[in-house]
């Protein structure tokens, strides 16, 4: 019985070991994930809008429940009063006030947007156990379940796609100057025999991301095969490594199917 259950840990054990060691050298791009384009200052500004949403978020919930209004989301009450916002300060202080106030959150916006499934990952995992422990109930209610959300995903597509059309203002396409054809192919040429060994030195950033989370999901798999011979305290933060590095990779990855695949 001992081997038997020792046998698949032994095996993942093994796996995790030759990837670990095949890719030891990726380890160059844990700093990447971090520092966005290798500066501190940027990573500071995603992380400071991306905080600042997530307050203002959990400024609403408080108000929110201050005022009885529980069934309101806090989410969506915080995007429509920021929205509101926004609107308010360009009516009052001009485009430019709000446009500036935009770009500042606009870090913090991509930084959530890009990482949200690996934020809603851990509540899914468990989902199973959650619906276990629900009563039963008929195909009907089920039914009905499934309909709402599609219909809310829908509904919700088809508002946001109509707010960012009417909002979006149409724009002229600008002429290339004379001549410039000609001196931007000049200018262009020797960038572009450089580029090729400019690509040779560094991998693009979403690259370096896959690389990392596959060593890191090396790391979290080796530590799991040898927990019998770890202290306690090391085997959660371990599986939480697994976990978040398997959510991760099958994000990254995913990325490199055809767009027919992703769809």
């Amino acid at each position: 019985m001992a081997s038997s259950q020792a046998s698949p840990r032994a095996v993942v054990g093994a796996a995790a070991a030759i990837v670990l060691i095949s890719r030891a050298r990726d380890a160059r791009h844990l700093p990447r994930l971090f520092l966005e384009k290798g500066s501190p200052v940027k990573t500071l500004q995603i992380w400071a809008s991306a905080l600042a949403i997530f307050g203002y978020e959990r400024l609403i919930a408080l108000t929110l429940r201050r005022l009885g209004l529980t069934r309101m989301p806090s989410t969506l009450a915080a995007m429509l009063t920021l929205f509101a916002g926004l609107r308010i300060v360009q009516k009052a202080k001009g485009r430019q006030q709000s446009d500036r106030l935009a770009e500042f959150l606009r870090p913090g916006v991509d930084f959530l947007g890009k990482w949200m499934g690996l934020f809603l990952a851990p509540p899914l995992v468990s989902l199973d156990a959650s619906i276990a422990r629900l009563p039963p109930y008929s195909g009907r209610v089920w039914a009905n379940a499934v309909l709402l959300l599609v219909s809310g995903w829908g509904a919700t597509h088809a508002a946001a796609g109509a707010v960012a059309s009417s909002l979006v203002a149409s724009k002229e396409p600008v002429a290339p100057p004379a001549g410039g054809a000609e001196a931007n192919g000049q200018q262009l040429a020797p960038a572009a025999k450089a580029a090729p060994q400019e690509a040779e030195v560094e991998v693009s950033q979403d690259e370096a991301v896959r690389r990392s989370w596959v060593l890191l999901g090396a790391i979290g798999f080796l530590g799991v095969s040898c927990s019998p011979f770890l202290p306690l305290v090391c085997h959660r933060p371990l599986g939480m490594l697994c976990e978040m590095s398997t959510t991760v990779c099958s994000f990254a990855l995913a990325k490199l199917l055809p767009d027919a695949a992703q769809a």
